[in-house]
């Protein structure tokens, strides 16, 4: 849960799932000041964030994720994924990303398609 504070009082502004990721801000206490994919500020729980990995969103309507890092490869069965689909990356390889969804399925998607703070 996102909220318009820093606080468990304060409003919630977005529920997200697992990888979403996020700017960061500033910090109050144990919450963070966040930026997300289109600009918006909200607090999260500082529990609930981490550096360990990069993490990236779908910003187009919809993005094909591929079984490798082209257009020639075939689309994955969870393709197309739509706009606010968030990832675990992997890797970067030119202009594709190797990412992994809360779920653990796999799959190239090309960079341009994809906000990663």
């Amino acid at each position: 849960n996102l909220r318009n504070g820093p606080g468990t009082n304060f409003a919630k502004t977005w529920e997200v799932y697992k990888y979403m990721p996020f700017k960061k801000l500033g910090k109050k206490g144990e919450w963070y000041k966040v930026q997300d994919v289109d600009g918006d500020t909200h607090w999260i729980y500082g529990k609930l964030v981490t550096e360990k990995y990069k993490c990236a969103v779908v910003t187009k309507e919809k993005a094909n994720v591929r079984t490798g890092p082209a257009t020639t490869f075939k689309q994955t069965d969870f393709s197309p994924v739509l706009r606010y689909y968030s990832f675990k990356v992997l890797e970067v390889k030119g202009d594709w990303v190797r990412a992994v969804d809360q779920d653990g399925d796999e799959g190239w998607i090309y960079k341009p398609l994809l906000w990663i703070p």
